[in-house]
């Protein structure tokens, strides 16, 4: 119920109020550009982590101190997953979804006609 009503609350404070601090921090670049990417970031992330975690296995000694080892490398780990997700965006989803679309051009009946009786 609490997750619900916060979600609500920041929804409510972002729509109603786009000028407030809340509302400018939720359209920042850097969000935004995230937002863009997520479902790229969705398909992407698990198979890189895994890779990632498996070369470090063979690079980085065993640590003593996993946990904190473990909280130490999550920023390195996001930035290492930012690189294929938004090289996936860029080559395949902006292209097929985002990118904007030229009108198709409906062949104009006089030209269709005088191509046909030329040939």
């Amino acid at each position: 119920m609490l997750l619900f009503g916060a979600f609500f609350a920041i929804c409510f404070s972002c729509f109603s109020m786009p000028s407030n601090r809340l509302a400018r921090g939720f359209s920042a670049t850097p969000l935004r550009w995230l937002g863009n990417i997520s479902y790229s970031y969705y398909l992407m992330h698990g198979l890189v982590l895994k890779a990632a975690f498996t070369a470090s296995e063979h690079v980085l000694p065993a640590s003593t101190s996993a946990p904190l080892f473990f909280r130490a490398l999550l920023p390195v780990m996001f930035a290492v997953t930012l690189i294929p997700t938004a090289t996936l965006f860029f080559l395949v989803e902006y292209p097929l979804s985002l990118a904007p679309r030229r009108p198709l051009k409906a062949p104009n009946a006089v030209e269709a006609a005088s191509t046909e009786s030329a040939s």
